[in-house]
């Protein structure tokens, strides 16, 4: 018998009638026991089930402290090293803001890379369920003491209560699409974006802050004239910088449009990081109320006057009497009447 613990196998010592060496039925080197050591490894054999079923909760244990010593790791390394890192024109001293960051996987590349805190958003039930590996890089984030949000919509960041405390010098937003490829849907992504950089624009700082915009080069994206919807914002475009996917180790852009999530994701090859800034002398359109806008007329279009030639109208005359008439009937009917004949009469008599 084995004693608790113990290795399987005979008693020590050679056994009786044998000669110093190794037992009998097993050559140099040994073979497997015989006898009662195969009673022990049939009971031990029964004993493994037990093992197992102990070992179950072990995962948990396990992952806690492989969190906790990823996390101590992260930290000493960071404030060991007093270099500044910077990553993508992003630094370890600028407040971030990431949105629209599908599984979060861009977020927790830059987190890592840089430490310090990080905020990310997406409405949790949909992302886990659209993303598989959100879950672990939602781990990673809490190891850099990232803060995370989740239900935020970023064209709309101002109904946030946990923003109006807070501004950044960089604020991220890659690859954003809504899906498909037509002129509508060009139309949806250009208000997508102008919708973004309004809604941004009072929690960026001034003058030095930045909006990074990446997104493909091909000509559906180039048809949404980012450029355009940032100035209608109130942004100028600073410069384009490559989009270089290595400096984000475990990064991979995700589809947004719920019918293309079990495609390919989506090439980052030759895409470009547009990068805006703050235009201090853009002045807002003025907000009017729709219920009091007056009804805007059409100006009819102004018509030459026509110029008329009006005819010269016929006068008859009666010089005798200087008396001018328009009507004909009526001249006659004068030089009918007593009137004229007197003032004829009296005219004769003056000649003679």
């Amino acid at each position: 018998m084995a004693k608790k613990g113990g290795n399987v196998g005979p008693k020590k010592g050679p056994p009786q009638g044998s000669k110093k060496g190794p037992p009998q039925g097993s050559k140099k080197g040994g073979a497997p026991p015989s006898g009662g050591g195969k009673r022990n490894a049939r009971q031990a054999m029964k004993k493994r089930p037990a093992v197992k079923a102990a070992a179950a909760a072990a995962p948990v244990v396990l992952t806690k402290r492989i969190d906790n010593a990823a996390s101590t790791i992260f930290h000493q390394a960071n404030l060991s090293n007093p270099n500044p890192k910077i990553v993508g024109n992003v630094a370890d001293r600028h407040d971030v803001l990431v949105v629209g960051d599908g599984d979060l996987s861009f977020s927790l590349a830059l987190a890592t890379n840089l430490g310090g805190q990080r905020i990310v958003y997406d409405s949790q039930a949909e992302l886990l369920s659209k993303y598989p590996t959100a879950s672990a890089n939602i781990r990673g984030l809490q190891i850099t003491h990232a803060e995370i949000h989740v239900g935020v919509d970023a064209t709309a960041l101002e109904k946030q209560d946990w923003i109006h405390t807070k501004s950044f010098d960089r604020i991220l937003f890659n690859f954003p699409h809504l899906g498909g490829a037509t002129e509508e849907d060009v139309q949806m992504n250009q208000d997508l974006l102008f919708r973004f950089f309004v809604s941004a624009r009072p929690f960026l700082k001034t003058p030095r802050g930045e909006i990074h915009v990446a997104l493909r080069n091909t000509l559906f994206y180039n048809r949404w004239n980012i450029q355009a919807q940032a100035e209608r914002a109130g942004y100028t475009l600073k410069r384009l910088d490559a989009f270089d996917i290595g400096l984000y180790p475990g990064y991979e852009a995700q589809r947004t449009h719920p019918a293309s999530f079990r495609g390919e994701p989506p090439s980052t090859k030759g895409a470009w990081t547009h990068v805006f800034s703050v235009n201090e002398a853009w002045v807002p359109p003025v907000d009017v109320d729709d219920d009091v806008v007056p009804e805007v007329v059409a100006a009819k279009p102004k018509v030459a006057a026509k110029v008329v030639k009006k005819e010269k109208a016929q006068v008859w005359k009666c010089d005798p009497c200087k008396a001018t008439f328009q009507l004909q009937t009526k001249y006659n009917a004068h030089i009918n009447s007593s009137k004229h004949a007197k003032v004829v009469k009296a005219l004769k008599k003056q000649k003679k």
